[in-house]
């Protein structure tokens, strides 16, 4: 197969990742807005110190808030939340927590 600059194949790139995880990330912006939604573009890098790399759509709202803030949160959800981290990823404007819409608990 031969890859080109004009068009990606992106089903090559599935073929070469292992099987996702999906995870909830949660962010903070400089407002005190929270943000939820589920990722599994994500890898840990480095054990010492702990970095993890984290793939995320640009201008989105997670994207805003680590920019704002440079933090998030990588949540590993229990089999029973699954569902609930899945409706994360439904839009809202910015600034609804995506959180409270879900009914998890957080703090």
């Amino acid at each position: 197969m031969k890859l080109s600059n004009r068009r990606r194949d992106v089903s090559l790139w599935k073929e070469l990742r292992p099987p996702l995880v999906t995870s909830l990330v949660a962010t903070v912006g400089e407002d005190g807005s929270v943000n939820a939604s589920p990722k599994s573009w994500w890898t840990p890098i480095s054990y010492e110190p702990p970095v993890l790399m984290l793939s995320v759509k640009p201008e989105s709202h997670t994207d805003r808030n680590i920019r704002e803030t440079g933090l998030f949160v990588l949540h590993l959800p229990t089999q029973d939340m699954a569902k609930a981290v899945l409706h994360t990823a439904k839009p809202l404007p910015y600034g609804e927590n995506e959180l409270d819409d879900q009914g998890i608990k957080w703090e």
